[in-house]
């Protein structure tokens, strides 16, 4: 019998950067923290040096934050400021206040609709990164506010074994925080970002607090490769013994293990989580290894578990059938959106020469990639054809009711939308083409997208609306192999 998950794994916490003997190039040892003094804004050009309240790292020295702009000693926001309202020195009488309204700044008796008086500044709680959801509460250097919530990109650098923070113009906002060996897939739950780290088969929490340490607990797992919140509670694919467990963020503590049926090399990957369900995309490896199915679980109960068991295995739907003939599926990615959950499907057929291929046979397209709907209330799948201007599909994230999913097929590479305004009938749109060869992760913030590259450590924003993309921006340097890799995306909610 094939020994769980449960029985084999220990939990530990640990330091993670006070347990390294020397800090990564670029950055210097802080009492006992591995910092960026080029953009750390608590050690910002030297250690200790902090930025004051808004203002922002640059090239080692402290700045005005976004949206600010120097006026004397302070950094001031022009269209909002009753002391410097519309220009530096302009200041609003008596009890007025300083607001836009119209397209113009002006001092006024009252704040206009939707704006709200703090302080004598008319701001939006809903986008304001200095007064987010509330006045007086601004967002941590390099987080943004979204419908008054602060957030900011996250971005797992696989080769350098950290994780970075982004400010929404891809600025790096602070220093890159360790993440265990190989961080490929994030998660955020209670205001931390958490990353699954493949090679060390370990958990990282990241606190986005700048000054707190991140926290590493060893789970001694094959490889994890997908990571999803339920609850309070945290469900990990372990690729490399076939199962999904259930983590007590707090502790680290695996609480359960589902083993999924057939051969260990099901390889588990993306979960998706809807209406007390798990859905997790079994990727495998060839036609004898297992996989090629979504795993469906009863996570219902996973909220407050304190031990097995905590969730049950309910089905699986085996998607053999959905890719071309001689071709395996491959699937990898989910996402919930509406009352459906999304599942792409790479649809790879054998190399034709075995041999010129080192990782494995299956890597070639054998045509159009596909996304298969899974209804969360029946269960009934459908499989959609994504064209043959998607090969090779893999990520996939929701801004409003469109899908955007990478290809990485080649001569078909890019970001693909999927309008799914009506479900039934879905509406495959024009590829937008990236500046690479293989987009990977995806993810949107502040209604910007962001794209990551598989081949190197590059980022590129996108508008999803007018569907211009920006330049491409270099985030995760190469490691000591000689490569780089943009494993993971993120736009992670604040304390």
């Amino acid at each position: 019998m094939r020994p769980t998950f449960l029985a084999t794994l220990a939990a530990a916490a640990l330091l993670a950067c006070s347990a390294r003997s020397s800090c990564p190039e670029g950055q210097v040892d802080c009492g006992g923290r591995c910092v960026a003094l080029s953009a750390d804004p608590l050690n910002c050009g030297a250690c200790g040096t902090v930025c004051g309240a808004g203002g922002a790292c640059r090239a080692g020295a402290c700045d005005c934050g976004p949206g600010t702009v120097r006026c004397g000693e302070t950094c001031a926001q022009l269209e909002s400021d009753p002391a410097n309202c519309g220009a530096c020195g302009k200041t609003c009488p008596g009890a007025q206040v300083c607001g836009t309204a119209g397209g113009a700044i002006a001092c006024a008796d009252a704040c206009g609709a939707g704006l709200t008086a703090c302080d004598r500044a008319c701001v939006d709680l809903a986008s304001d990164r200095y007064h987010c959801g509330a006045c007086g509460v601004p967002c941590e250097p390099g987080e943004a506010c979204d419908g008054g919530t602060c957030r900011s990109l996250q971005v797992a650098c696989f080769a350098t074994d950290d994780v970075r923070p982004l400010a929404p113009d891809l600025a790096g906002t602070g220093s890159p925080r360790p993440a265990g060996d190989g961080p490929v897939a994030l998660a955020g739950l209670d205001g931390d970002v958490w990353a699954a780290a493949a090679l060390s088969g370990s958990l990282v929490r990241l606190p986005l607090e700048l000054a707190a340490p991140s926290v590493e607990h060893a789970l001694h797992a094959a490889d994890l490769e997908g990571i999803a919140a339920v609850g309070d509670r945290l469900l990990v694919s372990n690729s490399g013994g076939g199962s999904v467990a259930v983590v007590e963020p707090g502790t680290g503590r695996v609480l359960d293990d589902v083993i999924l049926p057939g051969p260990p090399g099901a390889n588990p990957r993306g979960i998706a989580v809807l209406d007390g369900r798990a859905y997790v995309a079994l990727y495998g490896k060839d036609e004898a290894s297992g996989g090629q199915a979504v795993a469906v679980l009863d996570v219902s109960g996973v909220p407050g578990c304190a031990g097995a068991p905590c969730a049950t295995l309910e089905r699986t739907i085996d998607l053999r059938g959905a890719a071309d003939a001689g071709a395996l599926p491959f699937p990898a990615h989910a996402v919930a959106l509406g009352a459906n959950v999304y599942v792409t499907l790479a649809n790879l057929a054998k190399d034709s020469d075995p041999t010129s291929w080192t990782y494995g046979y299956y890597v070639t397209p054998a045509g159009p990639g596909r996304l298969v709907t899974i209804d969360g209330a029946s269960g009934a799948s459908r499989v959609l054809s994504l064209g043959d201007g998607c090969k090779n599909p893999g990520a996939l994230a929701a801004h409003g009711s469109t899908l955007w999913i990478s290809c990485a097929g080649a001569g078909a590479a890019g970001l693909l939308p999927v309008d799914l305004s009506n479900p039934a009938a879905p509406e495959v749109g024009g590829l937008l083409l990236t500046a690479f060869d293989a987009p990977g992760a995806v993810a949107f913030c502040r209604g910007a997208g962001f794209v990551s590259d598989q081949y190197t450590g590059r980022v590129q924003r996108f508008d999803p609306v007018t569907r211009n993309a920006q330049e491409a921006v270099e985030v995760c340097p190469m490691g000591a192999q000689g490569w780089a890799w943009a494993a993971d995306l993120l736009c992670a909610p604040g304390r």
